[in-house]
């Protein structure tokens, strides 16, 4: 009964995610649909036919036995076709077109244009984290166009946000200084978040910045394990 529950609850709910609407989330929800079949005339029908010695029920066995073959197959063959698409991503990955990359070059320019505005033509270097996209074809074209020198994904540690100044310190510091504010407009967030970024003082982005180090080496001491105590 647990797999007639879990596929028919995959089934069901699979078409709801965003993230599955794609091919590979198709072929997923044709495994649960051919599992969740195979799995509920076998707990239902075959299963008591056997235990019980059910007339009625060896009567259209043969049925049964059909209707299992086809679930059979169509588990076995999504399942087969799952595996194909996942090799092919990986062999032979489909990148973007030119004509893609030349729209994001266009939206970074934008981009860099507001960066040059804000920093008032100052000196900045463009940092990465580990989000996946990060390492995109695509994006480092852009990087490479407009943030050279930019430090990559390789260059921090994966899952590290108490070594990311903005992450242990500045966005908190700036969700303070709005909490219990309402905001009618995404607009009036994005203003007030603005008014909180130009007030935050020098000497308190010094003192973040400079507790990186310290950081650093309670990360190296605690093995790349949670260092918060040993701050």
């Amino acid at each position: 009964m647990i797999g007639v529950t879990v596929n028919w609850t995959v089934a069901l709910l699979i078409r709801k995610l965003p993230s599955l609407k794609n091919s590979f989330g198709r072929l997923t929800a044709s495994q649960s649909i051919g599992d969740a079949i195979h799995s509920t005339l076998f707990a239902l029908y075959f299963a008591p036919m056997c235990f019980f010695d059910v007339e009625w029920m060896k009567t259209y066995s043969m049925v049964c036995g059909h209707l299992l073959l086809i679930a059979y197959d169509i588990s076995t063959y999504s399942h087969f076709c799952i595996s194909v698409n996942r090799f092919c991503s990986i062999v032979a990955p489909r990148g973007l077109g030119s004509a893609e990359i030349a729209r994001r070059l266009q939206i970074s320019s934008s981009t860099v244009r507001i960066l040059r505005r804000h920093f008032a033509g100052g000196p900045f270097i463009l940092q990465q984290d580990w989000a996946p996209s990060h390492g995109s074809r695509s994006t480092l074209a852009v990087l490479e166009a407009h943030f050279p020198g930019f430090l990559d994904k390789n260059l921090w540690p994966a899952s590290s946000p108490d070594l990311n100044p903005m992450d242990f310190s500045v966005w908190g510091m700036l969700e303070g200084k709005i909490a219990g504010k309402v905001f009618a407009t995404v607009d009036d967030l994005k203003a007030a978040l603005e008014v909180a970024w130009a007030s935050i003082d020098d000497g308190y982005l010094r003192r973040t910045v400079n507790s990186v180090k310290k950081r650093l080496r309670a990360c190296v001491k605690a093995r790349g394990s949670n260092f918060e105590i040993l701050l």
